[in-house]
Formats: C-alpha cells, sequence, structure tokens
C-alpha cells in the first residue's frame, strides 16, 4: 500500500512539472532583431597591398555577401580615407590638380560604404578640397568633436544619428552612433573639442532614443579606454588610427573596443542581436582577412582599375613610370609603422642612406618616420617606382642646414623621447646610429655606435639634411 503511495506521488508531481513547464511561455523568435556591422578604417589604398591583401572591390564582394545574409547590414569607416596615398598626389584631377581624396571617395560610394568618422588626415586637404569630398560622399559623415575653427559644424555632417534595423515582423533595433577623431592634425581652419565629455553628452542624448549606442572613433587606444571607463554603458567603440588589429574590452569589460588592420587588410564583422522582449543586446565581433579568398566585385574592379590608370598617366607626365622596376629586393623591406615609429629598421635606414649619398657633405640625415606611409612590409621582390610612391607619398624637398653639436644632439634627444614614441613625429636620424624598434611604445633601446666612432662635440657645427 505505501509503495502504491509513493508512486502515485511521483505521477502526480510528474504530471504537475510537465503541467508547469507547459504553461511556461516559448520564446517568440519575432522579438529578435540583427544588424550587422562591416567595419574598415585607415584606409589609403583601393588596391590589394603588394597584390595580396587588401583591395576595396574585395571589400565590396564581402559587404554584399553579408548583406545577402542580413538585409539590417552597414559598413562603417573609423576614420582616415582622403589623405594620404600615392594615388592622391597624382595630378589627374580638373585641371591637372592633385586628386587628394577623390578616388577613395568614388570607390566608397560604389562599395557601400554607409556611415564615416573623420581621421586625422581627413584635415591634411585644404578647407576647399576637404568641402568637395563632402559634397562627393554619399556614405553619411557623423562627428561629434570636430568642427570648423570658429565653431560652425561642417557640411553635412551630424552630430549623431539613429540607425534603425527591423526584422520581417517590424520589431526594430535602434542603434545611436556618434563620432570622435583624435586632435592631432593642427590645421589652423579645425577646432576640437575633448573627446571624454563629447563622448558623455552624446551618450546623454542618444541613450534615451537607442536600444544601442556606438562610437564611431578615430582616437589613441587610451583615448578609446578612457571613453570606455567613462561610459561602461557604452555597447561598443568601433575604433581606427593605430593601423593594426585589436580587440579588447574596457570600461569593466563590459565595453568592446575593435580596430581593424590599415588599407583594409582585414575588417571586422560585428553581428549584433537584440531581444526586442528582454532588452538585452550581444554582440560577436569576427576579424576576417582581406585576400584572394574573396573574389573582386566586377564593377567596383573596373571603377579602381579606371582610377589608377588616370594617376599612373598623371605620374608618367611628371616624369615617373609607375610599373617601372628600380631593384630586385634581395630581402624585406621593413615599412610597418609599429617599427618604423618605435625605433630603426632596414628601411628607414636605407632611406636616410640615399639622403645622404645624395648630400655627400653632410653628416646626419633626419626625417619623421610620418613620411613613410606604406605601414607594410616590401616582400623580398622586384620594387617599382609606384612602391616608392607608395612609401613616400609626399611631396617635398630634402633642407640642408648647419647645427651645433649641442643643437642637434637636443634635436635628436626630443626626436626619440617618450611622447614621439609610436607616433609619426618619431625621428629617423641617418649616420647617428640605431634605435631597436619597440612596438610596446617603451622609449627605445638607442645605440650609437656611429657616434661613439666620431663622437658628436656641442661646439662643432655640423650640416645636416
Amino acid at each position: 500500500m505505501r509503495k502504491a503511495l509513493v508512486v502515485a506521488a511521483l505521477v502526480a508531481a510528474a504530471v504537475i512539472v510537465t503541467w508547469q513547464v507547459a504553461r511556461r511561455p516559448a520564446r517568440d523568435p519575432s522579438s529578435v532583431v540583427r544588424a550587422t556591422i562591416l567595419q574598415v578604417n585607415d584606409v589609403y589604398e583601393l588596391m590589394p597591398v603588394g597584390g595580396v591583401l587588401g583591395g576595396l572591390a574585395r571589400v565590396a564582394t564581402l559587404r554584399r555577401q553579408l548583406a545577402a545574409e542580413n538585409p539590417n547590414t552597414y559598413m562603417v569607416l573609423a576614420g582616415d580615407v582622403f589623405s594620404p596615398s600615392a594615388l592622391g598626389t597624382a595630378k589627374a584631377g580638373p585641371g591637372g590638380t592633385a586628386l587628394n581624396g577623390r578616388q577613395m571617395v568614388d570607390v566608397m560610394n560604389l562599395a557601400g560604404l554607409n556611415y564615416a568618422t573623420f581621421g586625422n588626415h581627413e584635415f591634411d586637404l585644404s578647407p576647399t578640397e576637404f568641402e568637395q569630398r563632402l559634397k562627393e560622399s554619399s556614405f553619411r559623415w557623423v562627428s561629434s568633436n570636430v568642427h570648423a575653427a570658429d565653431g560652425t559644424p561642417f557640411m553635412n555632417v551630424a552630430p549623431n544619428l539613429v540607425i534603425t534595423a527591423a526584422n520581417p515582423s517590424g520589431r526594430q533595433l535602434r542603434i545611436g552612433l556618434f563620432g570622435l577623431t583624435i586632435d592631432s592634425n593642427t590645421a589652423k581652419w579645425v577646432g576640437y573639442d575633448k573627446p571624454v565629455e563629447t563622448a558623455r553628452r552624446q551618450f546623454e542624448s542618444l541613450k534615451g532614443n537607442s536600444d544601442a549606442v556606438v562610437a564611431l572613433t578615430h582616437l589613441e587606444f587610451d583615448e578609446d579606454e578612457a571613453v570606455a571607463q567613462a561610459l561602461p554603458g557604452l555597447s561598443m567603440i568601433i575604433g581606427g588610427h593605430e593601423h593594426l588589429n585589436v580587440l579588447a574590452r574596457r570600461g569593466g569589460g563590459t565595453v568592446p573596443i575593435a580596430k581593424a588592420d590599415a588599407n583594409a587588410k582585414s575588417v571586422y564583422i560585428h553581428r549584433l542581436r537584440y531581444d526586442t522582449g528582454t532588452r538585452k543586446l550581444s554582440i560577436d565581433s569576427e576579424w576576417k582577412a582581406i585576400n584572394a579568398d574573396i573574389p573582386d566585385d566586377p564593377g567596383v574592379k573596373a571603377v579602381v582599375d579606371r582610377w589608377r590608370d588616370a594617376a599612373f598617366t598623371a605620374f608618367r607626365a611628371d616624369g615617373f613610370d609607375p610599373p617601372k622596376q628600380v631593384t630586385v629586393l634581395p630581402v624585406p623591406l621593413d615599412g610597418r609603422e609599429e617599427t618604423t615609429r618605435t625605433g630603426s629598421t632596414n628601411l628607414t635606414d636605407l632611406i636616410s642612406s640615399a639622403m645622404l649619398e645624395a648630400f655627400p657633405h653632410t653628416d646626419a640625415a633626419i626625417f619623421n618616420s610620418g613620411s613613410i606611409r606604406i605601414d607594410d612590409q616590401l616582400p623580398a621582390a622586384p620594387l617599382t617606382q609606384y612602391d616608392v610612391l607608395r612609401i613616400l607619398p609626399y611631396p617635398g624637398d630634402i633642407m640642408v642646414a648647419r647645427v651645433s653639436g649641442a643643437m642637434l644632439a637636443r634635436i635628436i634627444s626630443v626626436g626619440h623621447d617618450a611622447a614621439h614614441t609610436g607616433s609619426g613625429a618619431y625621428l629617423q636620424a641617418g649616420g647617428l646610429g640605431r634605435a631597436t624598434p619597440d612596438p610596446k611604445r617603451r622609449k627605445p633601446a638607442w645605440t650609437s655606435s656611429a657616434s661613439a666612432a666620431r663622437p658628436s662635440r656641442s661646439s662643432r657645427t655640423y650640416p645636416k639634411s
């Protein structure tokens, strides 16, 4: 009898549990909204770098593939597209003027760019050229902390905006977007507001009418960290400027910060999933190399080729022959910013040696690492004139000056201090020794074997190129 009662109780319990489970409401799949953000940053080249990585025709194909998976796909640029590039210096514009980013805007329009914020190099252009690039853009510019020097906003540039993604059931994900830019470009016609203070204001403005708030930035990583620390409720920071890919969490681990490799050698694909019922947002970020596995978009490739041909024609008029071989490199040349901006490489040594050979009466050759724009390793292969233009796209002259030993020592000391290490202001000094590259941006270990063999004297005057 007792055994029968136990069995009956268990059966009753099972029935109760089954009934309770049956009454639990099933999750409504129509409550979920998905969006995809394709991120690029620091794009100066239209074609694949060295024919291997990058290429905006490939990026266009990837964007089309992502849009086929999810119509709520948006391509964003985290700054630096107008300048600098070898093609941008070609006098292939109206009246024989330099292109100055015309080619980049045209191809970005066609590739499907949706939103962009400014990088510091956007302001390399004159105000007139800058405004013209804005007029040519079919994508939206968003910038919250940059404006004209008199405080007025730039034409057709929004301080923030809200992107609305919807699922087939009409449920929505509202993505608030604002933009921040580093203040390193001191063009007189540009003014800046402080990034963290601006971010706070924009977050407060957007959070009431957005389900996710994203910062599109072109800042140093430590500034991105400061924004994340100040706003742990921020959904994500999509950034640029460093030229190297990174995915990290800051702000107590709640805020993802993503940066892709420069020149579209890689992208980030951010997949957002928002449950309108629970109001929970999740973000999955995928790093993806842009290589030959991704075919070119034929339409974009045709436009890229047209700009390349026009630029090469202009270069030939200036006495260059872009495809012409200069030499065959026996070893790779290191032009990566992580090494050239923290020490000497065989490429920086080659440049300074060429300067000293051109001016044999000088003792030292000095130039800023920011002059080198290739941000890549040139392979042990034929080197063309176009490769040289890619390495040093900025036009300019070599100046010769006579300085005292004391002044020379001061120049070298300032050029290698911690404030300049890791930036374009980091000084390369040929004929005076070598600095060991330190990608971690510590002060480089500067060795001066050449100086030891021929020590400088503060009382001596040195010719310097």
